[in-house]
């Protein structure tokens, strides 16, 4: 049997992107408990100084105004709580449905849950691409590439929290394709 197909349509992209891994996931969640750790840093401070339990001395309830401080703060809790689970399943819902890839037309991103975002920034138009680690992302080898085309700063397709060893090999290759368009030149 034989192949009738042109090499031009092999060359199509294919709908293979790659999720995100666990370790991801994992990064994600530190940077999430993070800001939960600001709020109620916030929240306890400039609730709590001006008030008769000045930073979680209200368990001495002595006067009847104690027990009204006493429920506030299980009001102020339950808004911490209730933020906190909004920022941890928000993270999971990101780091669920984000995805990249990389093939002979570009590179490609896709990320959103309910409003979706796809960009791509295409092989010939591609300038510079660089990878940056935080401390976080080194810990877990990880990694964001960042792939620049020309004009400014929003001109870029960040790919973040992607396995180290992903974004060198995605870097190594744009910056293969990038010296050969420069040689033809």
């Amino acid at each position: 049997m034989t192949d009738n197909s042109s090499p031009k349509q092999q060359e199509l992209p294919s709908n293979d992107y790659t999720r995100l891994n666990t370790s991801a996931l994992t990064v994600a969640m530190f940077g999430c408990l993070a800001k939960i750790g600001v709020i109620v840093v916030i929240v306890f401070v400039t609730f709590g100084v001006n008030t008769k339990w000045p930073l979680l001395g209200f368990l001495k309830l002595t006067q009847p105004q104690a027990l009204l401080d006493y429920v506030n703060l299980i009001h102020l809790l339950a808004a911490v709580v209730a933020i906190g689970t909004w920022l941890i399943a928000r993270t999971m819902v990101e780091h669920r449905n984000y995805a990249f890839k990389l093939d002979v037309t570009g590179v490609h991103r896709k990320s959103g849950f309910l409003s979706t975002s796809y960009a791509v920034v295409p092989r010939n138009r591609v300038q510079n691409v660089s990878i940056t680690r935080t401390l976080r992302q080194r810990a877990f080898e990880l990694s964001t590439l960042l792939v620049f085309t020309a004009g400014t700063d929003l001109n870029r397709l960040s790919l973040k929290n992607i396995p180290y060893g992903e974004a060198q090999r995605v870097l190594q290759e744009l910056l293969d394709e990038v010296q050969r368009e420069s040689q033809s030149d």
